[in-house]
């Protein structure tokens, strides 16, 4: 059965403004999000990697959530980072965000510990059964030391939850088994259903452009595994993150 779209269109990462001594500065927050909100984007990732949420306490990620899904007030979906290379930790920050109103969870896989394919169906799993949000599997091996394998896809796509990918491994072949007549991109888009439209994409660029951020993006359709619809984007001015 067809899942809701997270959203349709483009979503902002939103960046993280700091003081001179380097505590959050809200007021700033507010501002980049009355910015994002006048600009007509169509969600917001809050906590990502733009956020530099990889260097945030659990305390300021807490407070950043809260204040944008209170500054956002429903007008757009609100996209909360949440991963961890502790299965447990993840899951409390995922929970938390749940609590603060969020839409959906975007999770990095676990990054260092190096897990095994099944140790990643395991965490992912694990969160799934704990919260009721569709989540956002994030792949970026450049990052993380761990590529997701197809036959891991395959996997991680029976979890209903599961609603969608973001894929950054550089080559969208390494999705599926079949490597024959497939087109190398920056990133991608796989989604589980309808689970977000073919015509959605997040990116750093629609912090400034999203008025025009469909004409920035090439589309290229390639053969993917049958568990996943799939559309993937590239534009040459950055990193283009996807929902």
């Amino acid at each position: 059965m067809p899942h809701v779209p997270i959203f349709t269109g483009s979503a902002a990462a939103v960046t993280t403004p700091f003081r001179e001594d380097y505590s959050l500065d809200l007021c700033s927050f507010d501002r980049i999000l009355e910015y994002l909100l006048g600009r007509k984007t169509d969600a917001v990732v809050v906590c990502g990697t733009t956020g530099e949420s990889s260097t945030l306490t659990d305390e300021e990620k807490t407070a950043l959530i809260s204040r944008c899904t209170k500054k956002v007030d429903k007008k757009i979906p609100v996209i909360a980072g949440t991963g961890s290379n502790n299965t447990v930790h993840a899951l409390e920050l995922s929970q938390k965000a749940a609590d603060l109103g969020v839409d959906a969870l975007l999770l990095v896989t676990p990054y260092y510990n190096k897990t095994t394919q099944s140790g990643l169906v395991g965490h992912y799993s694990y969160i799934a059964e704990r919260v009721a949000l569709p989540m956002i599997v994030y792949n970026v091996p450049s990052r993380t030391g761990l590529n997701i394998l197809p036959e891991t896809y395959e996997e991680l796509s029976r979890i209903p939850n599961v609603v969608a990918i973001k894929e950054a491994n550089g080559d969208i072949s390494a999705m599926c088994s079949d490597k024959n007549g497939m087109a190398a991109a920056e990133s991608v888009l796989a989604i589980k259903n309808g689970a977000c439209s073919v015509k959605t994409a997040v990116c750093v660029a629609a912090s400034r452009h999203n008025a025009t951020i469909s004409s920035l993006f090439m589309p290229l359709f390639c053969k993917i595994p049958s568990m996943f619809s799939f559309t993937a984007a590239y534009h040459s001015s950055g990193f283009c993150f996807i929902v």
